[in-house]
């Protein structure tokens, strides 16, 4: 029978040491952020792709942040009501266009985009599909790593000094429109 030292280093099994380090770790950061005023954007260096996808299963979709990962860079922004509110006005403008137009847009929100192989991942305020919107159809639930990414992401700007996200582009060809 082994002991538990052995276990802990089996390469299936984090070692203890790990498991409580990465517990506290993500405490500290859920502290961190839930001190940020709305509207903050926090950047944190040296991070890996599996703290970003660690920090997503913590946080779940419905989280009031925007996450975002670009190879070893964890942007993390708090949502601020003025930029909800845009993100809605922009939402309604295309749905407006899209009738007016007679072209089918479909649009998926704030989705969760991630490119492993790139180490890219972006959670746009808006994305749109506009060329692909036939190929997706009226699927509701999508899996990047094989359907194609939006042809339009958004984000929302309400600084006076743009900061461009360049892990919203995902290197997959789509448009990035920062309003």
């Amino acid at each position: 029978m082994q002991n538990l030292r052995e276990i802990s280093q089996t390469p299936n099994i984090p070692p203890l040491e790990s498991v409580a380090e990465k517990e506290k770790k993500e405490d500290c950061l859920f502290e961190i952020i839930g001190k940020l005023p709305p509207n903050s954007n926090l950047k944190l260096y040296e991070q890996t792709w599996a703290d970003y996808e660690d920090l997503l299963d913590a946080v779940g979709e419905a989280s009031g942040w925007r996450i975002s990962y670009d190879t070893g860079v964890l942007e993390i922004m708090t949502l601020s009501t003025e930029h909800e509110n845009y993100g809605r006005l922009l939402q309604m403008m295309i749905g407006n266009l899209c009738i007016h137009l007679r072209i089918e847009i479909i649009s998926f929100g704030s989705a969760t985009i991630k490119k492993s192989r790139f180490e890219k991942g972006t959670e746009p305020d808006a994305c749109f599909y506009v060329q692909t919107a036939a190929q997706i159809g009226s699927r509701k639930n999508l899996d990047f790593s094989v359907d194609p990414a939006p042809d339009v992401a958004v984000e929302i700007v309400t600084d006076c000094v743009p900061v461009w996200k360049p892990a919203a582009t995902l290197n997959t060809g789509g448009a990035t429109v920062v309003a």
